[in-house]
């Protein structure tokens, strides 16, 4: 199957992750996994894979693919647009990439759903809102870097997959 790559509206991503109840992050799982396959000029992931092991881990294993795509985003874009770079002093340390970002969110995500059957009252509530709010918020950030690797790798018209 050929893959055509374009980049996907935040809002309507958004909106059709709520109205699906998350079975629409499965869908995006598999088209990612395709798309970095292809902007990445190789065959690294099996999105058939992804979607298995996230619909049979009911959700848990997500926080890794989301991950593994997020690296696998700023990899390509190393590779294939950034400008070469001297390399750093040992003191000097690397800024947290989105990557980085995604794995937070994610561990925080996992940990409130984890504590919520534990807490009483209103907080449940709270605590649950704010887990989901972190977990639209990853699939949101992974979208957004990759709509941005899609509009980099155009504009210097580095790819003909685009």
């Amino acid at each position: 199957m050929k893959t055509k790559i374009g980049k996907r509206s935040l809002p309507i991503t958004l909106l059709l992750l709520i109205i699906t109840c998350g079975i629409y992050e499965l869908y995006l799982f598999y088209m990612w996994a395709q798309e970095i396959n292809k902007l990445g000029l190789m065959k690294k992931h099996k999105p058939g894979l992804f979607v298995l092991f996230d619909a049979i881990s009911l959700g848990f294993v997500s926080v890794f693919i989301q991950a593994i795509i997020a690296y696998d985003i700023e990899q390509i874009h190393k590779d294939r647009i950034a400008e070469p770079v001297e390399p750093k002093k040992e003191e000097e340390e690397d800024e947290p990439s989105y990557g980085d970002l995604i794995v937070f969110i994610s561990l925080v995500a996992f940990f409130l759903s984890f504590i919520t059957p534990l807490l009483r009252g209103p907080i449940v509530v709270a605590v649950f809102i704010v887990g989901l709010i972190a977990e639209l918020a990853i699939k949101l950030i992974v979208q957004w870097r990759l709509n941005c690797l899609i509009d980099d790798l155009r504009r210097i018209k580095a790819t003909d997959v685009c």
